[in-house]
């Protein structure tokens, strides 16, 4: 990490160059990159007497662009195993823009990450086992806007399955979860969605091939969702979401309520699913309390999380417990960490406890 506060001016310009390079764009006018708030550079032109330009123009590109690379390395202490298991990733995390004179008309999402996983004793099924290196697509897709006044956004390409909370809240990267993964079988999928959002709510409805990191359908899965719910920028927030879904050969409905309340600097977080997987009934449901400090520097979460299944004996569950830190002194450098600790498990299972720590930098 070291290495990664030494890089310098000259360095971090060759990366910009790198990533306009992707985009197919030459380097024949002059550009400088203005930081964001978030972490990333919207890439500023100035056209030069020559340089030849890309096929929709150099500044037709460049302009309401934001990209960073985007580094993390994380260690999970498994302590009934006494193991300590680790993933890392680097990647490139692209927004666009697209505009023509009328207006803004399409968004582009780039995040693709080459990860690397040790020594997980539960892992993503698109790793081949325990020590497995892949390229995982995170978000990748474009969304049409350019339909106009209230009519539907067309979404296409890898997306986040529109369901419960982690549809409004980008966990992506992160330590925080909603479990989505556990829950529906997937987390994101390649497919197509229909989104937009009238004077009174949004919505989002999916259909996506179900093979998760894959483009084709695996064994004939499939996924089907939709989220409807109030504005974000409402201090109170109710979402209501619907799943069906064949994902890992396994038959999955799901019906769910989600919703969020911000008060001062505290937020109250809470979602509710039930279901069936393969004909058994499920329960689950999440619950979060979060704070964070005035400039948003600290921010701390507690969560309940419970899965509950009925079995040929009855019903039985999981519950567990979490407490959760993060720290970003500024747009380039996040800290993490979490202690989960499993309260009750399915059938006596084995209570685990896993601490993690993460340290990740976005240039």
């Amino acid at each position: 990490m070291e290495q990664l506060k030494g890089i310098g001016c000259g360095a971090k310009k060759g990366l910009k160059a790198f990533i306009l390079a992707m985009l197919g764009v030459s380097s024949g006018a002059a550009t400088y990159a203005v930081e964001n708030t978030d972490g990333g550079y919207e890439t500023h032109v100035e056209q030069g007497k020559s340089g030849a330009l890309s096929v929709f123009g150099y500044s037709a590109i460049t302009e309401n662009l934001r990209s960073s690379i985007d580094f993390s390395s994380r260690g999970i202490h498994f302590g009934n195993r006494d193991e300590v298991g680790m993933v890392h990733a680097l990647g490139l995390d692209l927004h666009k823009v697209f505009s023509s004179r009328a207006g803004d008309f399409g968004t582009l999402t780039l995040q693709g990450y080459l990860t690397r996983i040790d020594n997980l004793p539960v892992r993503p099924g698109f790793f081949d086992d325990n020590h497995d290196t892949e390229f995982v697509y995170r978000i990748v897709n474009f969304n049409y806007t350019g339909w106009g006044g209230k009519a539907p956004n067309i979404r296409i390409g890898h997306f986040e399955v529109p369901f419960g909370l982690e549809h409004t809240i980008n966990t992506n990267g992160t330590l925080r979860d909603y479990n989505n993964g556990r829950n529906l079988g997937l987390k994101a999928d390649w497919g197509a969605t229909l989104n937009g959002e009238t004077n009174v709510f949004e919505y989002e409805v999916s259909a996506s091939t179900g093979g998760g990191q894959k483009v084709e359908s695996q064994n004939g899965s499939y996924a089907y969702a939709a989220r409807i719910g109030t504005l974000r920028e409402n201090d109170y927030l109710l979402g209501f979401s619907v799943y069906k879904a064949e994902v890992g050969n396994i038959a999955r409905e799901r019906i769910g309520l989600d919703a969020q309340w911000y008060f001062g600097l505290h937020g109250l977080f809470a979602e509710f699913s039930l279901g069936e997987n393969a004909g058994m009934d499920q329960l689950n449901g999440l619950l979060e309390w979060n704070i964070r400090n005035s400039n948003e520097a600290w921010f701390t979460y507690f969560q309940f999380v419970r899965f509950s299944q009925k079995f040929s004996g009855g019903w039985d569950d999981n519950l567990s417990g979490v407490v959760g830190l993060r720290y970003e002194p500024d747009a380039h450098w996040s800290f993490s960490g979490q202690v989960k600790q499993d309260i009750t498990g399915f059938d006596g299972a084995i209570r685990e406890t896993a601490v993690s720590l993460q340290i990740r930098y976005r240039l």
